[in-house]
């Protein structure tokens, strides 16, 4: 397990810390994008649980895509932040409505074809 202190909270998924500048991804925590309502309003979250916290992490051996941060489980103190932003996104997003034989749930559904 290594450590170091959260220093910026980029957005809903990413946080800076002070040793070295080490940028950390969340493993399986997806944010939406900044400037909507979701993305900004789990960014304030994401700060309440670590902004100037000293943070442990357990890097999952990947690099993000954009190699600009290792992906990482975090934990502050006995909390697992990757579970508390999941959960917190869970109570939030609608999930899409399915429908019988419709690929993706936002089609109409037209019935069956005659």
């Amino acid at each position: 397990m290594r450590s170091g202190t959260c220093i910026a909270v980029l957005d809903g998924d990413t946080i800076l810390l002070d040793k070295g500048g080490t940028r950390l991804r969340y493993c399986n925590v997806w944010a939406p994008n900044l400037g909507t309502p979701l993305g900004d309003a789990l960014k304030a979250y994401n700060e309440q649980l670590v902004l100037g916290k000293p943070v442990a992490y357990m890097p999952n051996g990947h690099v993000h895509w954009d190699s600009l941060g290792l992906i990482a489980d975090v934990y502050v103190g006995d909390v697992w932040v990757n579970q508390e932003l999941r959960f917190w996104l869970s109570q939030r997003m609608k999930a899409p409505v399915w429908r019988e034989g419709i690929p993706g749930g936002d089609n109409p559904d037209k019935g069956p074809s005659p």
